[in-house]
């Protein structure tokens, strides 16, 4: 048990586990109905397979186009310039290219130019126009496949994670406001707005869920408010870390600091600088905007979805 914890970053997903069974479905279709080729089914269904159902649907839509697109191509290729096919393959697989940048179908380049390679090398020897089709409709039916599991599957829930990073980069932030303001230490943003975008990204998905996009749309405009409350507390951030003075922190401001944990401020220890009236009202006003936007996300946080409390394990606690 130990060992596997260790190893934790070997993680099974949900996404994992689907794209494994809806490749076996893929091979087993393939094979029941004696497809020489099975693995055009499995590259669909691999292709396909996202972590909510409407993204699955938009790369779906995508790959059938572009897989279209190029099978339609490979075959006037194989059938024009089987000569000088070689050359002509380069070309062919630039079109493809073009057309799917074109079409914003960045996706599905990777497979669109292999299924173009593949019929217009004509790798099985035969027609074109029938080897062309059928590598069509076997990708066709993965992609198929894919939906379908993703679909009925445990389609994509993740309420809870928005919760959890949304927690998270509320206590990256804390301590950010705290070395700039007792310390006067420059604050690395980077990370805490790679975070940022991240949960966008994942209130994004929640959003567009299709098996909850009529449901509740209060709670998704609830999850936007926090990641706006997020964003402006970034943004105080940002502001103070654009100030080149040592402004002392107001007794109200260090009072509020101080009851959220941060420590004690003293200002006899304070590398306060020669600056402006004007400069030392911003740098408090940005804090109180900073705390200000806290409070009011500690508030929204509590009516967020919460996981609910985790089993003890059975075996109980580890000895020695």
């Amino acid at each position: 048990m130990n060992q596997l914890i260790r190893y934790r970053r070997f993680h099974f997903g949900m996404r994992t586990i689907k794209t494994g069974i809806a490749v076996a479905l893929s091979v087993a279709l393939g094979k029941a109905v004696s497809d020489p080729y099975p693995a055009f089914m499995a590259i669909g269904a691999i292709n396909s397979m996202e972590r909510s159902i409407h993204d699955s649907f938009v790369s779906a839509r995508n790959l059938v186009l572009g897989n279209f697109f190029g099978a339609v191509t490979g075959m006037l290729f194989a059938m024009l310039f089987s000569r000088y096919i070689a050359f002509f393959t380069g070309i062919g697989i630039m079109l493809v290219i073009v057309f799917c940048n074109a079409f914003k179908m960045r996706e599905s380049i990777p497979l669109t130019c292999v299924v173009f390679a593949c019929i217009a090398c004509n790798i099985e020897g035969g027609t074109p126009y029938l080897y062309g089709v059928t590598r069509f409709l076997e990708t066709l039916a993965g992609i198929a496949i894919a939906l379908a599991v993703n679909v009925v599957l445990r389609p994509y829930n993740n309420a809870y994670k928005v919760t959890r990073l949304t927690k998270a980069d509320q206590r990256i932030l804390l301590p950010l406001l705290a070395q700039r303001a007792y310390r006067w230490e420059f604050t690395d943003l980077h990370e805490v707005r790679r975070n940022h975008r991240k949960l966008g990204e994942e209130i994004r998905l929640y959003e567009e869920e299709l098996t909850r996009r009529k449901k509740r749309p209060a709670t998704v405009a609830h999850l936007r408010s926090c990641h706006q409350m997020l964003g402006r507390m970034l943004e105080a951030l940002h502001t103070l870390n654009s100030m080149d003075t040592t402004p002392l922190l107001s007794e109200q401001n260090a009072q509020r600091m101080e009851a959220l944990g941060m420590g004690a401020y003293d200002p006899d220890q304070s590398l306060a600088g020669k600056c402006s009236e004007e400069e030392t009202a911003v740098f408090n006003y940005h804090i109180r905007d900073f705390l200000d936007a806290n409070d009011c996300l500690t508030a929204m946080i509590a009516e967020l979805p919460q996981e609910p409390p985790k089993k003890k394990h059975i075996f109980g606690k580890k000895h020695g």
